[in-house]
């Protein structure tokens, strides 16, 4: 935690604006699209630990407050509490949260920074946030167009996947060969990562403006990126692409945050 009591947040190397391809999937006939990044962002080097979220579960303006969900969802549902850490590790990525878990959180660490409330249609400006799905596979894959972050063969030795053998969770930052191009750990296996997007059939129509989840509905389905523990390779790579309902909640999933860009 950071001398504030706050979650102290890690930060990859920065990302710099320019045009880069994304999802060119590999065995599959997808062809890659441009995106054009306007300004320098950063993603959490690592996903939210258990302990970094339970700051936001613990404190009194935290998660009890209805100010964070405030516009998410027409439902009830999404403000029960989060599900029961499966992987009790201090260290560990934060499991069983749900989309609407993860903004909220989002949210809060934001006014915790700056002590300003915002809007869910200013999330472009919240200095925490969930990354756009492009962000995120960008900070995978680099330049380069790397099928796995570290490079272009599965290495078991570098994520935590089904083939790695540990079969469950693992303290976030150990796999030091793993690191993506920018520096970015964990992106291979560990824990699916939700992503701010509303689900588009192979980016078609995906929004860029740093808006991602308004285009379609926050009850929509939203974006999964990097694979699991329980994952075998073909689910770790840099491009692969999954999604769910924003109230699921999984012992494979969790997140991580972006600053800056959009």
């Amino acid at each position: 935690m950071g001398a504030d009591g706050l979650p102290a947040i890690d930060w990859s190397e920065p990302i710099p604006p320019g045009v880069y391809a994304v999802d060119h999937e590999v065995e599959s006939d997808n062809q890659p699209r441009e995106y054009e990044v306007p300004d320098v962002y950063q993603l959490s080097k690592y996903p939210v630990t258990y302990a970094q979220f339970e700051v936001f579960i613990n404190d009194p303006e935290g998660f009890a407050a209805a100010r964070w969900w405030d516009g998410l969802s027409a439902s009830d549902g999404h403000k029960s509490a989060p599900g029961d850490q499966r992987f009790k590790y201090r260290n560990h990525p934060r499991e069983n949260v749900s989309w609407y878990h993860a903004m909220a959180y989002c949210r809060w660490l934001s006014w915790c920074l700056t002590g300003k409330y915002y809007e869910l249609e200013q999330i472009g400006e919240w200095p925490v946030r969930l990354p756009m799905e492009y962000e995120w596979e960008i900070a995978a894959r680099g330049t380069d167009g790397r099928i796995y972050p570290y490079g272009g063969e599965f290495d078991a030795a570098k994520g935590n996947t089904k083939e790695t053998g540990i079969g469950q969770t693992s303290a976030v930052g150990i796999f030091l060969a793993g690191a993506s191009p920018y520096g970015a750990l964990d992106m291979s296996g560990n824990v699916w990562e939700w992503c701010q997007d509303v689900w588009h059939d192979n980016y078609e129509g995906a929004p860029t403006d740093g808006s991602a989840w308004v285009d379609g509905g926050d009850q929509e389905r939203k974006v999964l990126r990097g694979g699991s523990w329980y994952d075998v390779p073909v689910g770790c790579r840099s491009a692969h692409r999954d999604r769910d309902a924003p109230d699921g909640i999984y012992d494979g999933v969790g997140f991580r945050v972006v600053c800056g860009g959009a």
